[in-house]
């Protein structure tokens, strides 16, 4: 574990366990993530007290004001009683991170078109 660490200092706890398991033979058990932080931090291999990496350079693109940029996301998957496949649009306005159900969703014909769109008038709780 030490040696792991010293060898690759931006890996964590989580990471290392990872390892472990990764490289050890079937019949040897691995320590868990739970156990290899004490053990890094005895050894003075990590600051206890540290979280997170935090992101250098990271600047966040939230709009000014709402209604300025929505963030759509398809998810498919979903059958109907038929068993048509239905594909889901959800919208999120990026100012205020409300989400919409109301753009519904869309039924495939078989051939790559689509069928309608039906509208969803169930509001979806507030993005996080």
């Amino acid at each position: 574990m030490c040696e792991l660490r010293r060898e690759h200092p931006g890996w964590g706890a989580h990471r290392i366990a990872h390892e472990l398991g990764r490289l050890a033979r079937p019949d040897i058990a691995v320590p868990s993530r739970n156990s290899v932080h004490p053990i890094l931090v005895r050894n003075g291999l990590i600051d206890p007290r540290r979280c997170k990496r935090r992101r250098e350079g990271y600047i966040r693109w939230e709009r000014e004001a709402p209604m300025a940029l929505w963030q759509l996301d398809i998810v498919g998957g979903v059958f109907l009683v038929d068993g048509t496949e239905c594909k889901v649009v959800t919208g999120v306005d990026d100012h205020s991170r409300f989400g919409s159900g109301r753009l519904g969703g869309a039924a495939g014909d078989g051939a790559g078109g689509v069928s309608g769109v039906r509208r969803s008038d169930a509001p979806l709780r507030p993005a996080r």
